[in-house]
């Protein structure tokens, strides 16, 4: 009603979000006379509609708008803008209103009624104004017409109720009309009463001397208490009605939730868009068509099968990493509408802080700051990082968690238990903490204890809650969804950009396989004429019909909306399907009334290499036998199988399976097989060994090596492929893995053998044959817990991110001043750098020089991004979009994108930025001070590899050698921090600041061993970098001569150069180890800068 009311008398254009189709009902019952045009086809005509409506005083409607639409500067000339002061001063006693209609500087001016109305619409579920760049949102209002949660949960109420009882909704919509046709009545009769007095007899000289009107009056107000008493009576009926269904309140508080749940999906992918027509007419009637009267008379079992229902259509329209997502909203929004969890736990599960307000007036508690002292000491130093306990601290200060420090100092070695478990998720918490904590309260605890094992638990809350049958995953029944689907409802199959081809393919292959004619069309720019005619031959001739690249061409696709509405006949063949790119804009209004499935390849050794073998031999069905030398091409063949399956499943693991991401297809290992069979075809000597030279070259540099762009990934492919692509793999039993989990087959055999074998192998691979250490899961956990967690909190906008969102200036301010606090002062270093550069003719001299400069400039730029946003937010200057936007990313803790520009390369949060920053600037100073120092700290450069070129030349240049002949030679020493009696060696320098990750240092051997359990990362020791000759340089007897790649964060990620070269990686230092190479380089093992 506000929105109505606001909408219906408001100064400003209403934008109506209108996610659940109720407005143009509201507009088409309220105003007279309407003209409705289309937001994306009727540009051209809108002008012309307001031009001749505003005059006359009609109404006129544009709905479908999408997000993108709204930063067209078509729309900016169509909407009518009127002068501010007409704005500002508008009355309802004003019958003429002058409007501009058209662009700025060539406008027309219409004479528009008091009563013109001109409302805008649109479905998407954000509100789209804010990030709108045209000027005509000071005259718009945005609006919300989406149902309140009591409208909704009445909804589904009525709904629930019609279909367990029948006669008795039946009753209750007779006693609503009975109670509606009395009040009529009721209205009527005062009417008439009022009348009668007024309207007496003229000749009497007070209504009290009126007889016959008192009379009269007397009796129609009997009647009217008579009918007051009916109406109490209907009352009384009703409300006994209404205790009645009173079972039912959890149920549609409980369908409410679940909508609620998959309509903030929306906020994470943009295809996953579900209407409220699409769950009550499919979820919710459909699930209660499907249940028996005893069902229907039960809350757990009608509950239970709703939900089911609603997980097996859902699911299959998500990706794998957000269907833990799907499943946890589904546990948890009924909870929180129940007030069974506590919503500040559940705010600071997803944050670690918590609510809003209590932040506000407590910055110093905020666990983005890691640095701001706890009001504890960390009693467990050692192996509790400072952050999960500032979190701790915080969380602490919740009434459930009420004196959890002060036991967790008590029983620190019981906690130390729960920390160090394989499976700490699964570990009893100490003492009365196990029976206390629950369900979300011990999410809270494992967050500040193993953060990385969130997700892990996560499954195991829904597993008790749920069941287990809600973690197993849903197999598409494509029959069953095409059955249930219709003409007018398109089918829509949703995917990842690289899966485009493969996900049409599957199409086609469905409709192959269900007897089904279709046509595939590929959708052209300027080419939709040719599309359409192929739409209209499939309409007629009652056929399936797939549409790709419809992001090319997004005119065609609101053509294919326009299309299904116009077009509502019984066309019992026809079906529509589409392939889109998740990623890319497409009709929400589409997306969100159709059937969508989501599309992604196999993960798994057994399902990758199940899926290999079936779609060879579905091109040939002789596949395994047509080779000349068939035993070890079908050795082969398994193998390398195998290897795909490998290094595909490495991907998941991060930086710890390759640097760069990479989408490893069927088509490149059916391609391999190909060129393997025509090598060992071609190969001239039958009775020799297989070209293994010749299938590596080819395998490893032309087709899978094609995909790689970084140079460490190059020679981590080489060397899984040395191992899946070797004389030994011909031998039968031959182990694959260490621990043998996975061999070769111990004799060759028929097609349906080697297929027997293929559904032997494990689901998932295991670490120690993906060739990582344990720590890697480590790493695993974090993304999918990191993933998980975000996600969530995009999906809770309604409670929190608002909230975030429009955080105070009072606390951006408050952590302004306190990082201004932090940042050194900039120092005139001229005189000093002069003095260093004549007494000193080194090329390090250059280099310090040079950061020095880098620093300061650096220094310059955050006090000025921070200066102009206090100046902003004081009222002293405007506050700009881009103010805006780093005033938001500071109060995320976030690095603000400008500072990339002159900064270096860290992927840590805003305030451990400007604390390392402080330190890396502290270094230089003393170095320009001190004009030597011992040791050198590698991580504080910005070009570390511009420090060792100015080693490399200092060398040169005192032994008149070519620095081209000149190497550093990389000595790890016994030692990993620095006395006071080390002096500097006599040529190169000694480095500290360098961590191992995914190996270990131990000085006792002088190589890289395995590291220890949950360590991902050690330092490393400080290494002297001396520069030598070519001639001078050899490698320790007894061990190999890891080369271990250099990187600037633990991430690994950044830009690649022509030569396969990243800017994350800084150089490559010779390690030594008593483990092969091979060892470490599927180890993922490197050495990093700096740590996350």
């Amino acid at each position: 009603m506000k929105c109505a009311l606001f909408a219906k008398h408001g100064r400003r254009w209403p934008l109506m979000l209108d996610p659940h189709d109720v407005v143009l009902r509201w507009l088409l019952g309220t105003e007279a006379k309407i003209t409705t045009l289309n937001g994306f086809r009727d540009h051209s005509r809108i002008s012309i509609i307001i031009e001749t409506a505003a005059p006359l005083g009609e109404t006129v409607v544009l709905e479908r708008l999408r997000e993108e639409d709204l930063n067209d500067t078509a729309i900016l000339e169509v909407i009518p803008r009127q002068e501010s002061h007409n704005m500002l001063g508008r009355s309802t006693a004003e019958q003429v209103l002058p409007m501009h209609i058209g662009p700025l500087l060539s406008s027309k001016i219409v004479q528009a009624q008091n009563d013109f109305r001109f409302y805008m619409l649109t479905q998407e579920c954000r509100c789209p104004a804010t990030n709108t760049t045209w000027d005509g949102r000071e005259q718009v209002a945005v609006i919300n017409f989406a149902h309140s949660s009591s409208s909704l949960r009445l909804k589904m109420l009525r709904i629930i109720v019609l279909h367990a009882q029948p006669c008795s909704y039946e009753e209750g919509v007779n006693l609503v009309q009975q109670d509606q046709a009395i009040s009529q009545r009721v209205g009527q009769l005062e009417a008439e009463t009022l009348s009668t007095l007024i309207q007496g007899n003229a000749d009497a000289f007070s209504i009290l001397d009126d007889g016959l009107a008192i009379e009269r009056s007397q009796l129609l107000m009997h009647e009217v208490k008579t009918l007051r008493m009916q109406q109490s009576e209907l009352a009384a009926v009703r409300q006994q009605l209404y205790d009645s269904h009173s079972t039912y309140f959890s149920v549609a508080q409980a369908m409410q939730s679940y909508f609620r749940a998959i309509s903030d999906l929306v906020h994470v992918e943009r295809s996953y868009a579900f209407s409220l027509g699409w769950f009550v007419d499919t979820i919710l009637r459909g699930s209660l068509r499907e249940m028996t009267s005893d069902d229907l008379c039960s809350q757990t079992k009608m509950m239970d099968h709703i939900s089911k229902v609603l997980y097996r259509r859902v699911d299959v329209s998500l990706l794998s990493k957000d269907k833990l997502l799907f499943v946890l909203l589904l546990t948890v929004r009924p909870q929180l509408a129940r007030s069974d969890i506590s919503l500040d736990a559940w705010r600071f599960l997803l944050t670690g802080k918590m609510t809003v307000s209590k932040l506000r007036t407590t910055y110093v508690e905020r666990t983005s700051d890691p640095i701001a002292p706890a009001k504890h000491e960390n009693p467990a130093k050692a192996w509790l990082p400072e952050q999960q306990w500032n979190e701790m601290c915080t969380l602490a200060t919740l009434p459930t968690f009420a004196g959890l420090i002060e036991e967790f100092e008590a029983q620190i070695k019981m906690w130390k238990r729960v920390h160090d478990a394989s499976e700490p998720h699964l570990q009893p918490l100490p003492r009365h903490w196990d029976a206390d904590l629950q369900g979300v309260d011990r999410l809270c605890v494992l967050r500040c204890l193993r953060p990385d094992y969130i997700a892990n638990a996560v499954r195991t809350f829904v597993r008790r809650e749920l069941g287990e049958a809600f973690l197993e995953g849903t197999d598409v029944d494509i029959s069953k969804m095409v059955a249930e689907s219709s003409p007018a409802i398109p089918i829509v199959v949703t995917t990842r950009p690289h899966d485009l081809a493969a996900a049409a393919s599957f199409v086609v292959e469905v409709s192959q396989s269900s007897g089904h004619t279709i046509s595939r069309v590929v959708v052209r720019s300027g080419h939709m004429q040719v599309a359409n005619t192929s739409l209209n031959k499939a309409k007629s001739e009652c056929h399936w019909i797939l549409f790709e690249n419809l992001s090319v061409c997004p005119g065609f696709a609101r053509h294919l909306e326009d299309f299904l509405d116009s077009n509502r006949l019984e066309l019992p063949g026809f079906r529509l399907w589409c392939v889109i790119d998740m990623q890319q804009p497409f009709p929400q209004s589409m997306l969100r009334a159709s059937t969508k499935i989501t599309f992604e390849p196999l993960r798994g050794v057994r399902a990758v290499v199940q899926k290999a073998y079936a779609v060879a031999l579905k091109k040939k069905p002789d596949f395994l036998t047509t080779c000349t030398r068939g035993n070890e091409f079908r050795r082969l063949f398994f193998s390398l199988c195998i290897f795909h399956s490998l290094i595909c499943e490495r991907s998941v693991y991060g930086a710890h399976g390759w640097t760069a991401p990479y989408i490893f297809k069927i088509s490149d290992l059916l391609m391999s097989a190909e060129l393997v069979k025509s090598l060992l075809d071609s190969h001239d000597d039958h009775a020799g060994p297989a070209p293994f030279v010749a299938i590596k070259s080819v395998v490893g540099e032309i087709i899978y090596g094609g995909h790689i762009i970084d140079e460490m990934d190059s020679r981590l492919l080489k060397t899984v492929l040395d191992r899946f692509c070797c004389p030994d793999i011909l031998r039968p039993g031959h182990a694959l893995s260490s621990s043998g989990e996975f061999r070769m087959p111990l004799q060759d055999g028929s097609q349906s053998s080697w297929l027997h074998t293929v559904k032997s192998l494990p689901a998932e691979a295991p670490l120690e044959f993906l060739g990582l250490h344990e720590t890697a899961m480590i790493e695993r956990n974090e993304i999918d817990t990191s993933e998980l967690l975000t996600a969530v909190f995009l999906t809770d906008s309604a409670h929190m991110i608002q909230d975030v969102q429009h955080e105070s200036a009072a606390s951006i301010l408050s952590k302004i001043d306190i990082l201004m606090s932090r940042i050194p002062t900039a120092v005139d270093h001229t005189q000093a750098q002069e003095a260093v550069i004549t007494r000193s003719a080194k090329f390090l001299a250059v280099i310090l020089i040079e950061e020095l400069r880098k620093y300061d400039t650096l220094i310059s730029s955050i006090k000025l991004t921070l200066n102009e946003v206090i100046q902003a937010y004081n009222g002293h200057e405007i506050l700009t979009a881009l103010l805006e936007v780093q005033a938001r990313q500071i109060a995320f803790d976030t690095i603000p994108s400008d500072w990339s520009k002159c900064s270096y390369l860290s992927n840590s949060k805003l305030t451990p930025y400007i604390h390392d920053m402080a330190l890396r600037y502290e270094f230089f100073c003393c170095w320009l001070e001190q004009e030597t120092l011992s040791l050198h700290w590698l991580s504080a450069f910005f070009t570390p590899f511009a420090f060792v070129t100015a080693l490399r030349l200092d060398y040169a240049k005192q032994n008149c050698l070519d620095v081209s002949i000149v190497i550093i030679k990389y000595c790890l020493l016994p030692v990993f921090q620095a006395c006071s009696e080390m002096d500097a060696p006599t040529h190169g320098v000694y480095v500290k600041g360098i961590s191992f990750q995914n190996a270990r240092w131990e000085p006792r051997r002088g190589g890289l061993v395995e590291c220890l359990p949950k360590m991902q990362t050690t330092p490393a020791p400080i290494i002297w970098f001396d520069p030598t000759d070519t001639a001078s340089r050899s490698v320790k007897q007894g061990f190999h001569a890891f080369v271990c790649p250099l990187y600037r964060t633990a991430s690994r990620r950044g830009i690649f150069s022509s030569e396969g070269l990243s800017s994350n990686h800084v150089m490559s230092i010779d390690v030594p180890s008593a483990l092969p190479s091979c060892h470490w380089i599927e180890r993922g093992a490197a050495m990093l800068l700096q740590l996350d």
